[in-house]
């Protein structure tokens, strides 16, 4: 087989996207074999339209290739690009590929972007200003560089912000050069608005006209629709039915006709777009065609156009007569108009019907004032929280509703579930994040409820608020802080009220008639146990520093001790799950368990242990460690962030640290942040003492529990929360 200079081997299909590609390569073989095989493993430029995630050159010279493949993944798709690189990542070898090809291919999709990419020429986006609304600040325009927009490319702020928050977005599109945007703009306004990123409402008034303005250099005259920008945009992307025509945009009619009718038609019912998108080339083809204006049977441009795209209708329809014009326009009036879908339909419910539940005939609204909003069905700290906040307040005999962020779904306090809100509860309360604080609030804004009073319930667990995350607060009325630490990071970076708000911490009863037996965990040993999602940032909570602490305490493997590790997610971080299996490797006293289970079942599985271990790095609140004081558990815990609101020296084992940058990749907004390190030798030193003392153990428990209920107590919580609430409702 022959190799490139750096000893790769030159498969077939480089060969042959190199020679189909030679206009872009300058087709020379001694600049072929100069490119090398990394030539073929970088994204491949003409899909950059399309977003995140990347595919090489390589798999699109193969997907163009093999008919097999073209049938079982669709490139527009995201999922079926995913789906590609999975499938190579088996089948590559078999093929031909060598693991450079495959390893290149997977490094996209994890990274999801194409390349990385330098920042864009405007600065991060401002909160607006006191009394602008919202809605008006996210619909106007930025300026670029402090001034006047590139090649006059207006950029709306939701589109901004948009590509400021998502990082697959953000480092799949450069947004420094006109192609570069315009590409940015057309993922904006197909996937964009499939994923609930883009509002339509909010981008309209700035790119209207700008994407219904006519491209001077194509613009081929009367006899044929104007070639938009918007056209131009959309052309990469066609998949109707007349491709050979479609392939000769914009130099052709014909060209011009397919995208015209493609655009005005299947793309504006698919994406919910409105008519000011369109209004040119849909006004130019419902004009009466000059070489069909009959008195009687007068024929618009669509239905001339569509013909010369058609065999089949210029077989049947002569328009030389009477007759054929008649056919024509019977099967235009019977089928080309839903077939091309130009029927008239309105954006708002175009864009409504493709994204609402279909159970609004089957369920009644609900009125509520409050409304709590997060990921409610989700095994996850986040979800927990909502679900504390509704028992909190349900002690207290408060109504509430819940909508689940990710299906739509509103279920009341009585567990009854509603199609909609009969009108909006006057407080949203979220129990989401700040980085996804736009996204939030256009998911409110589909669900009609975006103009109530809202509280950003918001997670954080470094020491400072990141700058980039700005913006956050122009969506949310107040933000609630979990512990004193989220409070004094969160509080100076805005002047809206920032209030320190404790959560609630409850458990359910353990599953009954589980022995350690059950889990696999000898009766024998006393137990360090830790917990972590995979699906969380590795990093913060650190579970590498127990094992290594575990080991040092313990070197002699005759000691009767045990260390239980719970995961979930583990699927989620394969690389982080195999250095974790690698790190206890050889260790028989140190069980991992990743599987996910009902909630009692997991306490139960933490009651049987014995001491509960958290050497994180940094923590908002720490429900992990509090869930085990609460069930009467000795903690060791590092001495550092949210836990040292409750793990004090009279309630736990705290463990000193040191303070070290935090990674690039570690954390989000961890630029010029810092985290604890903890003391492996102290916490080593706090397992043996926790293990060779029965009464510092009961005594921790006992001293740990009380504390957990004196601050976090259900009837507690859900008081602060009223007493906040009733505040809120005499001032809004």
């Amino acid at each position: 087989m022959k190799t490139f200079d750096d000893g790769r081997p030159i498969h077939p299909l480089m060969e042959r996207y190199w020679q189909r590609a030679d206009s872009e390569c300058a087709g020379s073989e001694a600049e072929f074999f100069r490119a090398g095989a990394s030539y073929f493993d970088e994204p491949e430029p003409a899909l950059a339209i399309l977003g995140p995630p990347a595919v090489t050159r390589l798999m699109c010279e193969l997907w163009r290739t093999d008919p097999q493949i073209r049938s079982r993944f669709a490139l527009a798709n995201p999922l079926h690009r995913r789906d590609f690189v999975l499938w190579l990542g088996q089948e590559g070898g078999a093929i031909g590929l060598d693991e450079a090809s495959v390893a290149a291919a997977w490094s996209l999709l994890r990274r999801g972007t194409s390349l990385d990419r330098p920042p864009p020429r405007w600065p991060p986006q401002a909160p607006p200003r006191c009394g602008e609304a919202v809605e008006a600040w996210l619909a106007a325009p930025i300026a670029w560089d402090l001034g006047a927009a590139p090649d006059g490319i207006p950029m709306p702020r939701a589109l901004a912000l948009l590509w400021e928050l998502r990082q697959d977005v953000r480092l799949h599109f450069a947004n420094r050069t006109r192609t570069d945007i315009l590409d940015y703009i057309g993922w904006c306004l197909t996937q964009g608005i499939r994923d609930g990123c883009v509002a339509i409402e909010l981008i309209e008034r700035a790119l209207a006209g700008f994407l219904d303005a006519s491209e001077p250099e194509v613009d081929g005259g009367d006899d044929r629709p104007p070639a938009t920008r918007l056209l131009r945009i959309m052309a990469p992307l066609y998949d109707g039915p007349h491709p050979d025509a479609a392939r000769q945009f914009p130099h052709t009619r014909q060209g011009l006709i397919c995208i015209a009718v493609w655009v005005c038609g299947v793309l504006r019912r698919r994406y919910g777009w409105p008519r000011s998108f369109i209004r040119r080339p849909s006004e130019w083809l419902s004009r009466i065609a000059p070489e069909a204006a009959d008195a009687f049977l007068p024929l618009d441009n669509f239905a001339v156009g569509v013909r010369e795209l058609r065999p089949d209708l210029q077989a049947r329809c002569d328009l030389r007569t009477h007759e054929g014009r008649s056919a024509l326009l019977d099967w235009l009036l019977s089928k080309g108009i839903e077939e091309y879908q130009l029927r008239e339909r309105s954006q708002q419910s175009a864009h409504r019907v493709a994204q609402s539940p279909t159970k609004a005939s089957l369920e009644p609204a609900t009125t509520r004032e409050l409304c709590l909003i997060g990921y409610a069905g989700l095994v996850s700290g986040r979800a927990e929280d909502l679900r504390m906040t509704a028992l909190a307040l349900g002690r207290h005999r408060r109504p509430w509703a819940v909508l689940d962020r990710l299906n739509r779904e509103i279920t009341t306090e009585n567990g009854r579930r509603a199609a909609a809100f009969a009108k909006p509860p006057r407080v949203n309360l979220l129990h989401l994040n700040a980085d996804t604080a736009f996204f939030d609030y256009l998911f409110l804004r589909e669900c009609g409820i975006e103009r109530g009073y809202t509280i950003g319930y918001w997670a954080w667990e470094l020491a400072k608020f990141p700058d980039e995350w700005r913006s956050s607060f122009a969506f949310v009325q107040e933000v609630w802080a979990a512990s004193r630490f989220a409070f004094e990071a969160v509080a100076p970076a805005t002047t809206k009220p920032v209030l320190l708000m404790p959560p609630a911490v409850a458990i359910p009863a353990p599953e009954p008639g589980l022995q350690r037996a059950d889990f696999g965990l000898p009766d024998d040993r006393f137990l360090f146990y830790f917990s972590f999602d995979f699906r969380s940032y590795v990093s913060r909570k650190n579970p590498l520093a127990t094992v290594v602490a575990f080991r040092r305490a313990f070197p002699r493997s005759d000691t009767p001790v045990g260390l239980v590790l719970k995961t979930i997610g583990s699927d989620w971080k394969a690389e982080d799950r195999d250095a974790l299996s690698e790190a206890i490797r050889g260790d028989p006293r140190i069980c991992v368990n990743h599987q996910e289970f009902a909630r009692p079942r997991a306490i139960a599985l933490l009651a049987l242990t014995d001491c509960f271990v958290s050497l994180h790095r940094s923590e908002g609140f720490g429900r992990g460690p509090a869930e085990a004081m609460l069930l009467g558990k000795p903690v060791i815990v590092t001495d550092y962030s949210g836990t040292r609101d409750f793990a004090t020296p009279q309630t736990a084992l705290p463990i000193g640290y040191s303070l070290v940058p935090v990674g690039e990749d570690e954390y989000p907004g961890a630029a010029g942040q810092v985290w604890a390190e903890p003391d492996i030798e102290e916490a080593a030193a706090a397992m043996r003492r926790i293990a060779g003392d029965s009464g510092l153990t009961k005594r921790l428990g006992r001293a740990g529990q009380a504390r957990i209920r004196e601050l976090y107590d259900p009837t507690v919580a859900g008081r602060r929360y009223l007493d906040r609430l009733a505040a809120i409702a005499k001032t809004a």
